[in-house]
């Protein structure tokens, strides 16, 4: 619906390509965020954490296996709330607490599956676009994976 939307306003075509600049900016907010160090402006004292995560997961998971799926998927949210929080381009809303969960995801994807991991330009821009596309189910059904917990059917 929320695609629909923005296709009455303008094309496809430049719908697609600001999806891309928009995912190059998420990019930049991991690997920015992955090299800070501190404490986040503000009063409240808070260390950045990312960096950290970073790279303790790649000690302890080198060859990025899926069992470290979730650790990794929080991780690069956290950077994205982190680079939010120090005043940074804001690139989804609100900018704290789920502000990262969609970069995450799409980061992960990107990055550490077999579909991303081995995927071209093309192909890449190709899962940012679809991204925008996904729809649920009808009647909102959702499918279980072996752990029990709900996935959406068409991953």
């Amino acid at each position: 619906m929320i695609r629909d939307n923005e296709l009455a306003g303008r094309s496809s075509a430049d719908l697609n390509q600001g999806l891309r600049e928009l995912w190059q900016t998420m990019q930049t907010h991991v690997t920015s965020a992955v090299s800070r160090t501190g404490v986040l402006p503000g009063g409240l004292g808070v260390r950045r954490r990312a960096g950290a995560w970073a790279s303790r997961l790649d000690r302890e998971d080198p060859e990025r296996n899926d069992q470290y799926r979730q650790g990794r998927v929080n991780f690069i949210a956290l950077a994205v709330n982190e680079e939010n929080a120090s005043g940074a381009r804001v690139v989804t809303a609100p900018t704290n607490g789920a502000a990262g969960i969609i970069p995450a995801v799409l980061f992960h994807a990107l990055n550490y599956t077999a579909a991303g991991k081995g995927a071209d330009d093309d192909s890449r821009n190709d899962i940012v676009e679809r991204g925008s596309r996904w729809h649920p189910m009808p009647g909102g059904e959702r499918r279980r994976d072996r752990a029990g917990t709900q996935s959406r059917a068409d991953l």
